[in-house]
């Protein structure tokens, strides 16, 4: 006979789902001689970004799965926006 505390234990654990997006990092490198970091903050946020902490300074989550062109559409999105910015900034993309 299976005891209350151990049936309950299995429900808990049948029930649970584990969800996986992608998500594209953004960590960007400020100039003293460049946009202020609020200006870059909203040009990112337009696109889609919201800010982050820890390694990375924003993350795009996608809403599907992406491919590679996805990705560099949102790379080429990026740059554009932020040219003239005097800001270089890394992607990293992430997920299944």
């Amino acid at each position: 006979m299976i005891s209350r505390d151990l049936r309950q234990q299995t429900l808990i654990f049948n029930i649970s789902i584990v969800s996986i997006c992608m998500i594209t990092y953004l960590t960007v490198q400020f100039s003293s001689e460049g946009a202020k970091p609020s200006k870059v903050l909203s040009t990112l946020q337009n696109l889609g970004f919201k800010p982050a902490t820890g390694f990375y300074d924003f993350q795009y989550d996608w809403e599907d799965n992406a491919d590679i062109d996805d990705v560099i559409d949102l790379a080429d999105r990026v740059a554009v926006s932020l040219k003239g910015m005097k800001v270089n900034f890394k992607l990293e993309t992430t997920g299944p």
